[in-house]
Formats: C-alpha cells, structure tokens, sequence
C-alpha cells in the first residue's frame, strides 16, 4: 500500500512540473522591439549668398534624446571655407563662394549616432540689391559694381545750353551762369518727356530750379527731345562745377557731369 501510494504521488508530481513549463513558454508571448531613431531636417535645400545665414530646424523621433549635433562639409560646426553652423542650426555662409559652390549641412542624434538628415546649401555671390546699382547712360559712379539696365537707355542727356527769347542751342560742353544771375537752360536728351524732374547738385539753396511745364518740352530740329528749364543762381552760391540731374517716374537717374559752371558774380 506505501508503495503504490508513493508512485502516485511521483506521476503527479511529474504533471506539475510539465504544466508549469507549459505555462512559462506559451503563456506570456514576446517582449516589443525597441522603437527605431530617425532624424529629419528643413529645409533640404537652400541658397544662401556669401556672409548671409540660413536657420534649419532639425526634428528627432524613436528616442526621449531629441539633441542632434550640426556638421557642415562633415565637419562639426563648420569651418571658414564652407561656412559655420551655430547648436540652435543657424547656418552662415562663408565670406567667399567655395569650390563646390554646393555644401552639406547634417544633424547627427546623439542619441543614435548612426542616424542623420542632410540639406544641401548652394553658396551664392552677394544678391544684386546688396552690390550693385542699375543706372543708366551718362551716370557717374564710384567704388561700386555697375549693371546698365539697358542697352538702349530710355533716358539719356546728350547736349546742354541755353535759350535766349527767340532761340535755344545746346551741345556737348555744359554752360556758365554767373553768381546772383537767372538763366534758362536748353536740356537735350532721350526720354525729356513731361513727367521727368530737373535737379541741380550741391547745395539747395545755390540754384533754384523751376520745374517745367508741360509746353516747355519740344523737340530739335533734329528730331531730339528736350526741354527749357529756368534756374536762378544765389549771390552767394559757391564757385565750381554742378551737375545737371534728371529722373523719371520709372527711378532712373540720368546725370550731365558738370553740366553747369557757377562763376564769380558781377
């Protein structure tokens, strides 16, 4: 009886242990995969002149570390030739234009350093507006870089005189007028049209200038138009060389070098 109630109690035993083995490899399944980083940039692409900046934005996921580390060119924060970037991911362009001219911004997790987003820069010259002036024919410049809007200007002034009660005659030379002394100077030039405002450099106070109406305009024999327009030198003006100014409603700025010379006064 001792025996047979012992191989009882061994088979049962045997069970258990087969049901809890049961149990721990079938009942509670797998654990989740770890959640995969990924990084993103904006913008991708970009054109930045020389000398000016560029802020990206960098946006990290799959881990509670969002920092990334900027690089431009591979190189951590940038360097002089391919330009500098800034931990917040403002970008600067270089003081020159580097070979190549196209240079890649990265932002590296640091949390994951296998993972990064690229943009790719194209490092220009400086904009137009920030070097350079439109003008056009007969325009004095200095020191700065010059685009003429035109081949054909549509404002231009060829000749200047001055006009006595019955006649006008005007030609490449500017005219004298003489301290405390009126005159009606004889403009000849493309685009003298009403609407076009007539200046005299220097001091505002020197020469007073009258602008004309519209019956003052009226073409040469020749077929160039031009316009009659009355000055009035101060007494006290200084001596020297003024230049003859004109503009239109479109901005253009056209100018006759030493177009007026003020002599000393009766």
């Amino acid at each position: 009886m001792i025996r047979a109630w012992r191989g009882r109690a061994y088979v049962l035993g045997i069970g258990l242990g087969l049901a809890m083995v049961a149990s721990a490899c079938g009942g509670g399944g797998s654990a989740p995969p770890p959640p995969t980083v990924s990084v993103t940039i904006s913008p991708t692409l970009a054109t930045v002149a020389v000398g000016a900046t560029q802020q990206f934005t960098a946006s990290v996921t799959g881990t509670a570390n969002t920092v990334v580390t900027w690089s431009v060119g591979g190189v951590t924060g940038g360097n002089s030739t391919v330009g500098t970037i800034l931990t917040s991911g403002l970008y600067t362009a270089p003081s020159t234009v580097p070979a190549p001219s196209n240079v890649t911004v990265s932002a590296t997790s640091q949390a994951e350093p296998t993972k990064s987003a690229s943009a790719t820069v194209t490092v220009v010259g400086q904009p137009l507006t920030q070097r350079e002036v439109t003008v056009t024919a007969g325009m004095e410049t200095r020191g700065i870089d010059v685009q003429v809007s035109a081949l054909t200007p549509t404002l231009s002034l060829i000749a200047v005189g001055t006009c006595t009660a019955t006649n006008c005659t005007a030609g490449s030379v500017g005219v004298q007028v003489a301290q405390g002394r009126s005159e009606t100077l004889f403009l000849v030039g493309k685009g003298i049209v009403p609407g076009t405002v007539y200046a005299i450099s220097g001091k505002s106070t020197d020469v007073v200038v009258t602008q004309p109406s519209e019956s003052d305009f009226a073409t040469t024999t020749t077929g160039e138009p031009a316009v009659s327009v009355a000055i009035s030198v101060s007494p006290t003006a200084e001596l020297g060389p003024r230049n003859i100014m004109v503009t239109n409603s479109a901005g253009e700025l056209v100018v006759f070098v030493g177009g007026l010379l003020i002599t000393q006064g009766p």
